[in-house]
């Protein structure tokens, strides 16, 4: 079963990834995520970040690989579709 993230969960995920940035970086937190954070809804079954630009990318992705997120190798077409460019796991979510 696909693990949820509720509010809880969402904020202390954004502070572990302020606590392993470098400089400041600009995050959009958008769909069920940010209805999660904002008590408009339970949870949600991901998480969707927008950055401004490759740079942003860069950083972030850097700092998710530190906190052990893994690259989920192949998109869903639902994603693709959406314009995803990558997805991925906190490790401890991820089936070996």
């Amino acid at each position: 079963m696909r693990p949820t993230f509720g509010r809880e969960y969402i904020k202390n995920e954004f502070r572990r990834i302020e606590d392993g940035l470098s400089e400041s970086l600009t995050v959009y937190l958008i769909g069920g995520g940010a209805m999660a954070l904002r008590d408009l809804k339970g949870a949600t079954k991901d998480i969707d970040l927008v950055v401004p630009d490759g740079d942003g990318y860069g950083q972030l992705w850097a700092v998710l690989t530190d906190l052990g997120y893994a690259e989920i190798q192949s998109l869903d077409p639902d994603y693709r579709t959406l314009g995803g460019d990558a997805l991925c796991r906190e490790r401890r979510w991820v089936s070996p």
